[in-house]
């Protein structure tokens, strides 16, 4: 995920400096994968220059990754971190907090915001558009403008970035089903996850969950998906409004 993001961002014009992973060669490869508005330093001297910092490890990696960033205080930390288990059986964290409450908790005196873009597959395709339109990549944080800056890079990825609310509401977002007119993020979330029963999706197709506000309804590009049943890189949630 970093990887992906880090070569749209550059290509679009922003100094990316990739400064942590277990592999140096692999970061050196994404930087130069992105571009000559990339580079690898330190996860310390990466932060200590950004503007933005983004958290983009598995759940495990966490504290290790925030251990090596140093002084967080005062940055815009980006956390694209998803809290599910290795296993991806379930969320280590969720309905009662979230991960981005959880990190906020780590990172005193940051300025949180939490995004989900698309799947790294999504990202690394020549397009992120389903079917020609757009999914909806939903954000959560308390700080305004630290969300507006995040806004802005998510229309960087050619997607709807739609403003879900504080951080306190990312909780709510992963937790059980509610008609989408009530909350249409929280709604969405719990489809993707009951579409496991439904049947995959005709070859080659991306399937697209739409979340209709105001109706309460759901439908489907195809005829279904789930990353439970090996279809992850194929799905995307769009948020229709009325």
């Amino acid at each position: 995920m970093g990887a992906a993001l880090g070569k749209i961002w550059a290509r679009a014009g922003h100094r990316v400096t990739f400064g942590f992973g277990r592999d140096q060669a692999k970061l050196q490869a994404a930087a130069t994968a992105a571009g000559p508005g990339a580079g690898v330093a330190t996860a310390g001297e990466a932060v200590a220059a950004a503007d933005v910092v983004v958290l983009a490890v598995p759940w495990g990696a966490v504290d290790a990754a925030l251990a090596q960033a140093g002084l967080l205080a005062g940055k815009i930390l980006l956390t694209i971190v998803n809290s599910i288990a290795p296993d991806m059986g379930g969320l280590v964290v969720g309905t009662t907090t979230s991960g981005a409450e959880e990190i906020a908790r780590k990172a005193p005196g940051a300025r949180v915001v939490e995004a989900i873009p698309p799947f790294a597959d999504v990202l690394a395709s020549p397009s992120r558009r389903f079917e020609g339109a757009q999914p909806a990549v939903f954000y959560c944080g308390d700080d305004a403008a630290a969300k507006g800056v995040v806004a802005a890079l998510l229309g960087d990825l050619d997607v709807q970035a739609v403003d879900g609310g504080a951080v306190a509401q990312r909780a709510l977002h992963r937790a059980g089903d509610v008609p989408a007119h009530a909350d249409p993020v929280r709604a969405g979330r719990a489809w993707a996850s009951r579409a496991a029963h439904a049947d995959p999706p005709a070859a080659g197709r991306r399937g697209v969950t739409r979340a209709e506000a105001g109706t309460g309804r759901r439908s489907r590009s195809s005829s279904g998906f789930a990353y439970g049943k090996g279809l992850g890189p194929q799905i995307a949630l769009m948020l229709l409004r009325r």
